[in-house]
């Protein structure tokens, strides 16, 4: 009995120490899990942690089985154990030998109960109850009614398709846009839904005509005494609708000059002022490019249409009057203008009657496997992210749906936006996995410019859900982007996303602390070199020169201001691939125009004339693919022609797209010191 004993008592403790061991390293491998998942040191050789992970596990395992006897050992060969045998008695036997013994006689005589028994055999039977009747009277609900209370569109003669021609002057492109290709079936447009915050009264009256109305700047409203005798600003709206609404373009544009002439001023002062005001000379001595052009642009700063506020300052030299000439100082050339205008025009020509672009239509969808990676034919059903795309390059040579001869394709694509987007706020639309995070953040970004250069209150709605589903994909660590809602990120789709929430705080979208620290990080992690000027594609990974210069980009959309080193750094590398001959690449060309056009130095110069001479040669020139691009791009097999005729009319406008920023605050001394000289 002590031996045996002793061996329960060992073997007691043996299970629960192995109990123990299990529990510690099922914990371990957690944590094991969560630190990968966590830091940057699961990012690096993901596929050997794995496997050392899973040979650890099946250890674990192994040993559970062994402790629950699923795998059974032999037990120890001196340990004796008792054995039970165990036999059934049939009940009868039991009587019978109990009957054989003597018994008492008050036992012979039945018990109550069997008495009972005996008289009053039960019955098992279950009577079936009562029918009842439990119909209930459910009243039929009412049929739907149709819905016929349609919101009003951005532009109400832009409802009717069948828009008469002679009664409205409306300019068109230089070559008459042929018949959309699309198979989609068409539609007609429907309108942007107006929010229920109440617009400002001078907003919901001013309604422009289709050619577009002068835009109104600082340096037409009267000032000082004059101010007091000039009609009140809601006024002057209200007039200026009533005016427009009626008169062809020639009139309207008389009309408005004659309600924003300063008290007692003639048509001819008037117009010699406004020649003053937009005069252009060439920069003085001393004087940097960029110093020059925001000396030109703070003479005279646009307003917005819809709501009479200033243009943002990042797009205001989009829509100055004499952009073409002004961004000569910045590197354009009269061939990159008529570049970007012969793509324009392909783009208008080529847009579906319900507003989109088709990807799958124009060649998007091939899989090439580009850097050795199968994305299953990513960008056959990108239709909201190419038809972003188109809408920003027509955007970015000021073109919106308030002025321009694009107005109404940037109607109809502004609508279809809005139509597709979800109720969560995406604008991924019907596509799949690789490029659904693209798509919404590309469409975004076109929302969210074109809300900012116009005011329109009735696309604001529509831009902050976008920049909400923006928010919330956000991984909440490491502060990225990637392919779905809440993966660790990449700096690729880093880019689009911080673009299209810079776009919307444009337009009044409040971005979060936590989301603002998480990109900041994001940016810090993904980022190397001595100076941090290099990046990569995700956090341990070589740097690429696409990145580089992509993140350079996102530090100044973010508000950061980037040492020289750094753009030193940046530069370096970058420079060190010029846009060539070869295969091209128009996401790289991009980003790199993007990144070096902040430097307006000798780099940029250097950079700007291998692009034109690269991309320009590459436009069609005749038929019906006159202006737009080859699909032999690095990327063009996943997003199609519209997509690289797109992406280099955006890398041609990029001379006045967005202005500089970078080092604006020695721009600026510079621009003061030159006007105190004159």
């Amino acid at each position: 009995m002590p031996h045996e004993a002793l061996l329960l008592a060992s073997a007691s403790l043996g299970a629960k120490i192995l109990a123990a061991l299990l529990w510690i390293g099922f914990g371990g491998l957690t944590l094991a899990i969560i630190v990968l998942m966590r830091t940057r040191f699961g990012q690096a050789q993901p596929l050997s942690k794995c496997v050392a992970l899973s040979i650890y596990l099946h250890l674990l395992l192994m040993t559970y089985a062994y402790s629950t006897k699923l795998v059974i050992p032999q037990p120890p060969g001196d340990v004796e154990h008792d054995l039970v045998q165990l036999s059934l008695v049939a009940a009868s036997d039991e009587k019978n030998e109990v009957s054989d013994q003597a018994q008492p006689d008050h036992a012979l005589a039945p018990a109550p109960w069997e008495q009972f028994l005996a008289e009053t055999p039960p019955d098992f039977s279950l009577a079936e109850p009562a029918r009842v009747d439990t119909q209930i009277d459910t009243p039929t609900p009412p049929p739907l009614e149709p819905l016929t209370d349609l919101p009003e569109p951005l532009l109400p003669e832009m409802a009717n398709s069948d828009i008469d021609g002679a009664d409205i002057d409306r300019p068109s492109p230089e070559v008459k846009p042929s018949e959309p290709k699309s198979a989609a079936q068409p539609v007609a447009a429907t309108p942007i839904a107006v929010p229920d915050v109440q617009p400002p009264k001078p907003v919901e009256q001013l309604t422009p005509s289709i050619a577009g109305p002068e835009r109104m700047s600082v340096a037409d409203a009267p000032s000082g005494a004059e101010a007091d005798a000039a009609p009140d600003a809601e006024a002057s709206f209200q007039q200026l609708a009533e005016v427009l609404a009626a008169a062809t373009a020639a009139d309207a544009l008389a009309a408005s000059q004659d309600l924003l002439r300063p008290a007692g001023a003639l048509p001819g002062e008037l117009a010699a002022g406004a020649a003053a005001a937009t005069r252009l000379e060439k920069p003085g001595d001393g004087v940097p490019p960029l110093a020059w052009v925001q000396q030109q642009l703070a003479r005279r700063p646009s307003r917005r249409l819809a709501d009479g506020e200033p243009v943002p300052e990042i797009y205001r030299l989009r829509i100055a009057p004499d952009r073409h000439r002004i961004a000569r100082q910045l590197g354009a050339t009269d061939e990159s203008d008529e570049a970007v205008e012969a793509a324009l025009r392909w783009l208008a020509a080529n847009q579906a009657e319900d507003g989109h672009w088709s990807a799958k239509q124009f060649g998007a969808g091939v899989e090439r496997k580009v850097l050795g990676q199968d994305r299953q034919g990513a960008g056959a059903d990108a239709d909201t992210g190419i038809t972003g795309l188109a809408l920003l390059a027509m955007l970015g040579a000021g073109h919106t749906h308030l002025e321009g001869p694009y107005r109404e394709q940037v109607q109809r694509g502004l609508e279809y936006l809005v139509r597709e987007q979800k109720d969560d706020g995406s604008l991924s639309g019907d596509a799949k996995l690789f490029a659904m995070m693209y798509c919404h953040g590309m469409a975004a970004l076109a929302l969210g410019e074109a809300y900012a250069m116009t005011g329109d209150h009735r696309l604001q709605p529509f831009v902050h859900k976008a920049g909400q589903f923006t928010i919330k994909a956000q991984h909440h660590t490491t502060g990225g982007w990637r392919y779905l809602p809440g993966d660790p990120g990449d700096m690729s789709q880093f880019g689009w996303q911080v673009m299209a929430l810079k776009s919307g705080e444009l337009g009044g979208l409040a971005i979060p602390d936590p989301t603002k620290r998480g990109m900041l990080r994001f940016l810090h992690n993904n980022t190397s070199g001595r100076f941090h000027g290099l990046a990569s594609y995700r956090a341990g990974e070589r740097p690429s020169r696409t990145m580089s210069a992509e993140a350079f980009a996102c530090r100044v959309f973010l508000g950061l201001k980037p040492g020289d080193e750094l753009a030193t750094e940046m530069a370096t590398f970058v420079t060190e691939e010029l846009p060539h001959n070869g295969q091209a690449d128009f996401y790289y060309w991009y980003y790199g125009s993007v990144a070096m056009f902040q430097l307006q130095d000798e780099r940029w110069a250097k950079w700007n004339q291998s692009l034109q001479q690269s991309l320009i040669g590459r436009q069609l020139q005749s038929g019906d693919l006159n202006g737009s691009f080859d699909t032999d791009e690095i990327w063009s097999g996943y997003g199609g022609r519209v997509y690289t005729t797109a992406m280099a009319a955006l890398c041609l406008e990029v001379y006045y797209r967005y202005l500089p920023v970078y080092g604006s605050a020695e721009v600026a001394e510079a621009a003061a010191a030159a006007e105190t000289k004159r």
